[in-house]
């Protein structure tokens, strides 16, 4: 068992895989292999380190993240905004649009609009801390038609109001 996690930490290392998590606790597997008391002891232990090479595998191949995912938000970089809807995404992309929030969903951990928030109410602090421009002229530049709603957005997402966010941190930026 102790050359099968020695030879599988090579393997991933040598296929690019982030092994320096494996790599530091390769040796306290040894230990623990070598320790245990029973096979079903040590299978145990191997289970432990099998799991902490999928999750090795898994972050590296959700880093790489897959083209279309890429284009989905780079487009939202590129026209937060505008009012952008996921229906204007669908038909710009060409896909059914209940498919593409599914898609957004499972390939970015956060749904379509919760991102687009993000974006627009990072957008937003930005300009909130570096420029004079009034607030109602800002939501409307980061792709709020609604004043309010802007207001509301903002605040449940930073935790202050856009003016007193402007006042906080003003020139921070």
């Amino acid at each position: 068992m102790g050359n099968l996690i020695f030879n599988m930490t090579v393997l991933l290392g040598n296929m690019e895989y982030d092994v320096k998590e494996l790599e530091a606790a390769k040796y306290s597997y040894f230990k623990e292999i070598e320790q245990s008391q029973s096979a079903f002891e040590a299978l145990a232990i191997m289970e432990r380190f099998i799991s902490e090479a999928e999750t090795q595998i898994a972050i590296k191949e959700r880093g790489q993240g897959n083209d279309n995912m890429k284009k989905l938000l780079n487009y939202i970089q590129e026209h937060y905004a505008e009012p952008l809807t996921l229906g204007d995404m669908a038909r710009h992309f060409h896909f059914n649009p209940s498919y593409l929030s599914s898609y957004f969903t499972a390939h970015n951990e956060e749904g379509f609009i919760d991102y687009l928030h993000k974006v627009r109410i990072g957008k937003a602090e930005e300009m909130l801390r570096t420029s004079d421009e009034p607030i109602s002229e800002i939501s409307g530049m980061v792709g709020y038609s609604d004043h309010s709603y802007f207001c509301k957005v903002f605040k449940k997402s930073t935790g202050f109001s856009p003016s007193r966010y402007r006042r906080q941190f003003r020139g921070q930026g």
